[in-house]
């Protein structure tokens, strides 16, 4: 779990709210990006692949996408808030607040 925190704060939100969660216009809809990733403890700065796929596009209500780390073998949903930023992260965080 500690190994994808600076991961998931510093990349996934951003990532999903700035190149793929405001340019969504329809399930199924794919980005691929590259992304800084820093893994924990080894605290080396790499860039590597993700995928997202819009499963239900951000609306008031939020949205809902498909993580695949491209880089590793690791497929995650992401449901979204109105603003784009990551709600559950599976294995790793779960929002508390605001919900």
């Amino acid at each position: 779990m500690t190994r994808s925190i600076l991961q998931v704060v510093i990349v996934l939100a951003l990532a999903v709210t700035s190149s793929v969660g405001s340019g969504c216009r329809g399930a199924g809809e794919q980005a691929e990006i590259r992304v800084a990733y820093l893994p924990v403890p080894e605290l080396a700065w790499r860039a590597v692949a993700q995928r997202y796929t819009c499963l239900a596009p951000r609306g008031a209500a939020g949205g809902r996408y498909r993580y695949e780390g491209v880089f590793r073998d690791f497929t995650a949903e992401l449901p979204v808030d109105a603003d784009g930023l990551v709600m559950d992260y599976p294995e790793t965080f779960r929002r508390v607040w605001p919900t």
